[in-house]
């Protein structure tokens, strides 16, 4: 699903439920919470029926921050789905914010709830203006984490945002250390009592007459001013019934009273009140459904109106009015009165026809509960089979993990498409072994037939394991022409237009096709796929589109073609906004990112990747070459401190989603912006610590195998250049073999430079002209000028023996001429702890510092330590943004730090900022 196509039912938990007459107005409530905006938690605690959601809908009322609401249930009861909702909330008013939490969210391995609240307060200091998010009904998540991820948001509470909680129970928040600190407002259950004036005028404007005296201290007396069991009195008394003496327990009150109201209806509301209780969340057309058929005259969208007049406990979602809920204590009322009048059968009947109305609507996270209510496990496991292609074809891999958490382990185990399903999640989220053992466990099944008589289904699900296993699990030294017969299998027998991993397979089968050393059949395949889509904007031929540009991308730039690369870069980008494919965007703007760069244009290059690494997808594969991206440029660019954020926010991700693989390649990227900075030794160390990788990632910014020769080249020594040069020819001959023209580039301008080191002129300058031959036509520069002098000394000897081109006169006054990057050398105590530290190395929190801050730095620090913005810092001391960004540019060289968190830290320990 795009991300402009949220599910439906997430639409209807963003509404505010709207307010209807009868209200009473309780100033003294509405002071309590509005002096709680002070303050960046307020909980809204007490039982059900006590009136919470009404006191905070009738207080947003009159609330003139932004306001965003949330409706929780037990789907929302893990981490994934909580963020998700939290963040679509807060863009209903905010549209920016959450996004890159979300791309961490959507990255290999678990994020723990504390590493999600970091990345979403960071964003948060960006909000402009003071908002307000109300989560409704908070006791329906029990999950541990999500009180983690709050008590970590709380620990730094964001300055701008204002949360709600409204709850049955205390959540296992650190309520105590809150409200000692200040930072805790409450309404509790008896706050939410009515008073005796509050009874009396509730009694006096749903009977328009003034009570009697005695029936408001019999109703304050039995009540206690439990409001639920208020609203029942009031409706009974409209009718003009009378109360007889009660007991005073709320249950028995609220039973009687329920039923004194349901009884009271005509049949045909009786009917839909009982048989529209099933679902949480109601709409006309799904009351339809579970009424057929339905009572001659009644029409659903009239009725859910009428009860709404009537003050029988329907709310409405919405100003449209299109979604509705019953209130919660009335919904639990009157299923019991369903099974008590039409048995536990009819029930589960309704929960199929729910089941399938919601899953016909695509709201498949809601209809699987219905499936599994009606008492039919297989009917939801068949139910997430039919959607399951959508979802990956839509990049839902979030939402078919909860689908499958939702089922029991029986029907999963026994269905070979519910497995693949299931291994494509734990290969997106890194979980290698469970994934090997999925896949075992798919291939054995198959080998039986795979529990079905379709041998088509089984001839699909084969040629998916075997796609699978090769791709995800085969070494770099393997032929491509494995990952090609496996890839075109998938093709061949499995239809696009219903299955996503055709698609997924195409990208491989095209680069596959261009590595055996058919570029042009490469083309025609990825072309003609692409062309099949025409103007179809069903999610297949959407997610088909997608791969076919990345397919095309991934041959050009591996050809060396950058103009093409960029020209269907640009058309993927303007499909993927057109039809708000954030996954696209992602990749389109990653590979526009890597042509700028290319070509030398800095800034060009820093704004694709910064966007693409912003991107709500930017847990996509495409995350690597997009973060390192940004940083190269900006280290190229001259922004130094810049560059290291951007690395370290990327570590970061990679440790908090557990994504180990990847860091090697961030710590060799680490190495290679040293040697750039003249640091030798941390290089060193980092290559004493390393071995030697696969030659593969070679579409990446980072290389390990070609750092690794660079590092020997810079080292200088004969041993050193000689195993660089060996290394070199190593990589050479595989870029050959898969037929890489950008490799091939870097590669020969490396290995100039290595035989210029060891004497060997004639040598250098033949190899330099084979890499200018191979550049000059396809406009490559940075593969050179990231050389720095060396290169320019040797370009030098290349011109003067030969007809100077002018690719190679534009290298040496490119090389030659002072980048902005001389000009911001690090201060001596950041060098000297990579020096002594080595590659991100831990953080000296104890470490005395080089240089005292100025008392300006010291104010600039406090407000960074309360996680201020930029902006908010300016305003607060009247200086202006460019001075701000000067200030944390000299705090962070003086602290020896690269970026905001970690300044606080090290200020923390140092006792320059209060811990408190």
């Amino acid at each position: 699903m795009s991300a402009q196509q949220p599910a439906k039912v997430r639409r209807a938990k963003l509404l505010r439920p709207q307010l209807g007459g009868g209200l009473i107005v309780r100033p003294r409530l509405l002071s309590q919470l509005n002096e709680g905006l002070g303050k960046p938690l307020t909980l809204v605690s007490g039982p059900a029926g006590c009136g919470k959601t009404t006191l905070l809908c009738e207080w947003l009322a009159t609330v003139s921050a932004p306001t965003a609401w949330l409706s929780l249930d037990d789907g929302d009861a893990d981490l994934a789905s909580f963020v998700e909702r939290v963040v679509a909330a807060l863009q209903t008013v905010a549209p920016a914010a959450g996004r890159s939490t979300l791309g961490l969210l959507r990255m290999a391995g678990a994020p723990a709830g504390a590493d999600l609240a970091t990345e979403f307060g960071d964003e948060l200091l960006d909000l402009a203006d003071d908002l307000v998010l109300v989560l409704d009904d908070y006791h329906a998540v029990d999950d541990s984490q999500v009180d983690d991820f709050l008590t970590a948001l709380l620990r730094y509470p964001p300055p701008r945002l204002r949360l709600v909680l409204a709850t049955r129970v205390d959540p296992f928040l650190p309520l105590v250390q809150l409200r000692a600190h200040g930072l805790l407002a409450e309404v509790r259950s008896n706050d939410l009592r009515f008073t005796g004036g509050e009874t009396r005028a509730l009694l006096r404007d749903a009977t328009d007459r003034e009570p009697d005296a005695d029936l408001v201290d019999l109703l304050q007396a039995r009540t206690e001013g439990w409001v639920a069991g208020l609203r029942l009195a009031t409706l009974a008394l409209r009718r003009g019934g009378d109360l007889p003496a009660l007991t005073g327990a709320e249950l028995a009150m609220e039973a009687f009273l329920a039923d004194e109201m349901v009884a009271g209806q005509p049949e045909d509301v009786q009917r839909f009140l009982l048989r529209t209780a099933v679902p949480e969340r109601l709409c006309a057309d799904l009351c339809d459904a579970l009424l057929d058929p339905a009572p001659i005259g009644l029409e659903s969208q009239a009725m859910l109106e009428r009860l709404e007049r009537a003050g029988l406990f329907v709310i409405p979602l919405g100003e449209d009015r299109r979604w509705y809920r019953y209130h919660h204590l009335f919904r639990d009322l009157l299923l019991r009165r369903l099974v008590e009048t039409e048995g536990e059968a009819a029930l589960r009947d309704l929960h199929g026809r729910a089941s399938g109305w919601l899953a016909d609507h695509d709201l498949i996270e809601d209809a699987i509960p219905h499936a599994l209510a009606s008492g039919d496990p297989t009917a939801a496991a068949e139910l997430v089979g039919r959607h399951v292609q959508r979802a990956l074809a839509e990049w839902r891999w979030l939402a078919i993990e909860r689908w499958l958490d939702l089922l029991p382990p029986e029907q999963i185990q026994g269905r070979a498409d519910l497995l693949l399903a299931q291994a494509w999640v734990q290969r997106l989220r890194g979980q290698i072994d469970a994934f090997v053992s999925t896949l075992e466990r798919v291939e054995a099944l198959v080998d039986r037939g795979g529990g079905t008589t379709d041998p088509a289904a089984v001839e699909r699900w084969r040629a998916e394991a075997g796609f699978l296993r090769q791709v995800f699990l085969a070494r770099y030294d393997l032929p491509a022409q494995k990952t090609l017969e496996a890839a075109t299998r998938v093709v061949e027998v499995i239809p696009w237009e219903t299955y996503a991993v055709a698609s997924t397979a195409l990208v491989y089968a095209g680069g596959a096709r261009h590595l055996v050393g058919d570029h042009d059949g490469a083309i025609r395949v990825l072309t003609r796929a692409r062309a099949e889509c025409g103007d179809r904007s069903d999610p297949f031929a959407l997610h088909r589109a997608q791969c076919a540009h990345l397919g095309l991308m991934a041959v050009w730039l591996t050809a060396g073609d950058l103009a093409r690369c960029r020209q269907t870069a640009e058309e993927l980008l303007a499909l993927s906004i057109a039809h708000g494919l954030g996954w696209g965007a992602t990749t389109a703007r990653a590979y526009l990112g890597t042509v700028a760069y290319e070509q030398d244009h800095l800034e060009e290059a820093i704004g694709h990747f910064a966007a693409a690494v912003d991107e709500p997808e930017s847990g996509s594969i495409q995350l690597v070459r997009a973060s390192l991206g940004l940083a190269l440029a900006q280290e190229m660019a001259g922004r130094r401190v810049d560059a290291d954020t951007t690395v370290n926010r990327y570590l970061d991700r990679l440790i908090a989603t557990d994504h180990t693989a990847a860091i090697p390649i961030v710590r060799s990227f680490q190495a290679r912006l040293a040697l750039g900075r003249g640091e030798l030794a941390p290089a060193l160390r980092w290559l004493r610590s390393s071995r030697a990788p696969d030659p593969g990632g070679v579409q990446e910014f980072e290389i390990p195998p070609l750092t690794r020769a660079r590092v020997l080249l810079t080292e200088g020594s004969p041993d050193g250049l000689a195993e660089a040069d060996a290394a070199l020819d190593d990589l050479l001959r595989y870029a050959r073999t898969v037929h890489s023209v950008q490799l091939r580039i870097a590669l020969l301008a490396h290995k100039a430079l290595v035989q210029q080191a060891q004497r060997r002129l004639p040598a250098a300058l033949a190899t330099i002209a084979e890499a200018l031959a191979l550049a000059e036509p396809r406009g490559f520069v940075r593969s050179f000028v990231d050389l720095g002098t060396p290169m320019a000394t040797l370009l030098d000897a290349h011109v003067r023996q030969t007809d100077p081109s002018p690719l190679a006169l534009r290298l040496v006054a490119a090389i030659l001429t002072p980048s902005p990057a001389d000009a911001v050398m690090p201060p001596p105590d950041v060098r000297t702890a990579r020096a002594a530290d080595g590659i991100a190395a831990p953080l000296l929190l104890d470490a005395p510092l080089v240089e005292p801050l100025t008392e300006r730095e010291m104010d600039v620090l406090d407000g960074l330590a309360k996680r201020l913005s930029n902006k908010e810092i300016a305003e607060e001391l009247a200086i202006s943004l460019h001075t701000i960004k000067s200030h944390t540019t000299n705090i962070y060289g003086k602290l020896g730090v690269s970026g905001r968190r970690q300044a606080v830290r090290r200020a923390m320990a140092a006792g320059l900022v209060s811990t408190g």
